[in-house]
């Protein structure tokens, strides 16, 4: 890469991030904040004032905290810590911080699998910025700009993507002393954040071992160190004896039966996604999803019936979400029961075809970050409450996956191969002024962006001697 272009991607995402370290420098805190801050919530400590406090009553109220609250330990203590030692500035700071790595690392992983050339690079950094502004107000306001939230659902995504990626790295081959360690701490931390966070880290872990199985790769003592420390991170939030008396909370959800619980929640995930306050992140999606379906049509891939059904499934929802959330043309309110069923086997067939193009490009880490993310939205529909602070991730996570994927295939571009389009050479992606931003590969929430991590390249394969 050129001098020029490394110094374009780097004034890019310093641009960004002095746009970050401004906005976040006008987010105060408020609701849960105080009370992390003051230490405060749920307990208390004695002889603190205000937000002023030691380390001690810190570790204090920690301990309180899991008896009284929850086991989401580390990233509250990680909150409360940096308000300790520099205040507010230095919780604003750091989370404009974890934002921009989020954005940084995918650039990351992406620049390794696509290797796109000239100054598409820097396009690509732009476009992930850009991105960034799709999610509605309302879900970044419950979300990443609530600290109390946005350390539990968004931090951590940090920690995820570099597991990711370090722990697939290793099918295949026997990874260096250091990367075990790292992949071991990193599997801790990554799941000692939220439930939902544990469920993910821990069937991503999973499903890298059951792949190495498949293959017969050899599975080692660090594979199972790994998913151990993954589950010892989630021991404290799944025994807190805070759980239950949250469940209770809620009794008139908790004593519904458990298809009517499913129902309910799925009626109100459906209504939160489909929403008049997610219009610009749908725009974006769809666009890129009915580019998706006509993809697959152009490749020629199996179930071709399939492929047309799907592409004229998204323009119709399309229109669907045009005139009910833009236009208010078809009543105002929450979608209506059958349109429910009608959203959500959209969204099913939408993963089907996720998963098969991803298969069938060799994408194995996408596909099972993109299987992790669907594990943790189906925690979603047995909770007593629907938690919008960890929307900002999984809708990243979603919409970037669905750009990489109508990218051209890395493998090559011939024409009306895999990884050509029909016709002349020049219908390709990049024949397309909104999709040239892409050809040098784009993706992010994360589960924030968490799925695109899949984008760094396959790990070398082992030989016949050393899988004895």
């Amino acid at each position: 890469m050129k001098k020029e272009v490394k110094i374009g991607i780097g004034l890019v995402f310093l641009a960004f991030y002095v746009f970050l370290i401004m906005q976040f420098g006008k987010v105060f805190v408020y609701y849960d904040d105080f009370g992390y801050l003051s230490l405060s919530y749920g307990n208390t400590v004695p002889d603190v004032i205000g937000s002023n406090y030691t380390l001690s009553q810190l570790l204090t109220f920690m301990g309180k905290h899991y008896f009284y609250s929850n086991g989401r330990l580390f990233y509250l203590f990680l909150f409360s810590f940096l308000n300790m030692i520099g205040g507010l500035a230095a919780v604003q700071a750091f989370m404009a911080t974890s934002v921009l790595a989020i954005l940084i690392l995918v650039h990351y992983v992406v620049m390794r699998h696509i290797k796109p050339d000239g100054w598409r690079p820097v396009f690509l950094a732009a476009f992930i910025c850009l991105l960034y502004g799709t999610i509605g107000i309302l879900i970044q306001r419950l979300g990443t700009y609530w600290y109390a939230a946005s350390f539990l659902y968004v931090v951590p995504t940090v920690t995820f993507l570099v597991l990711e990626v370090l722990y697939y790295e290793t099918i295949g081959e026997e990874p260096e002393t250091w990367k075990k360690a790292v992949c071991i701490v990193l599997a801790f931390f990554a799941a000692f954040s939220q439930e939902e966070w544990l469920v993910a880290v821990i069937g991503y872990i999973c499903m890298v071992i059951a792949w190495k199985t498949l293959k017969k790769y050899r599975v080692r003592a660090y594979d199972f160190g790994t998913l151990a420390a993954a589950v010892a991170g989630a021991l404290p939030i799944l025994t807190s004896p805070a759980v239950k008396m949250r469940m209770d909370n809620n009794s008139e959800f908790s004593n519904l039966p458990f298809i009517q619980k499913v129902m309910t929640n799925l009626r109100n995930l459906m209504n939160l996604f489909f929403s008049s306050d997610n219009q610009n992140y749908l725009a974006v999606l769809l666009m890129a999803l009915m580019g998706l379906g006509a993809y697959m049509i152009w490749k020629k891939m199996k179930l071709p019936v399939l492929n047309i059904v799907y592409l004229a499934f998204s323009a119709a929802i399309t229109v669907y979400l045009f005139l009910k959330l833009n236009r208010h043309v078809l009543g105002a309110g929450g979608h209506s029961q059958a349109m429910i069923w009608v959203l959500f086997l959209y969204l099913i067939v939408t993963a089907v075809q996720v998963i098969r193009i991803l298969y069938d490009r060799d994408q194995i880490l996408m596909g099972m970050i993109f299987l992790a993310a669907i594990l943790t939205l189906a925690c979603l529909v047995v909770v007593p409450e629907l938690p919008p602070a960890g929307a900002p991730s999984v809708y990243l996570s979603v919409l970037y996956t669905v750009w990489v994927l109508i990218l051209p295939d890395p493998a090559g571009t011939e024409e009306c191969g895999m990884g050509g389009w029909p016709g002349s050479p020049s219908w390709r992606p990049s024949a397309f002024p909104t999709l040239r931003i892409f050809t040098g590969g784009t993706a992010s929430t994360m589960k924030c962006s968490c799925i695109t991590m899949a984008s760094s390249g396959m790990p070398r394969r082992e030989s016949a001697e050393e899988r004895r």
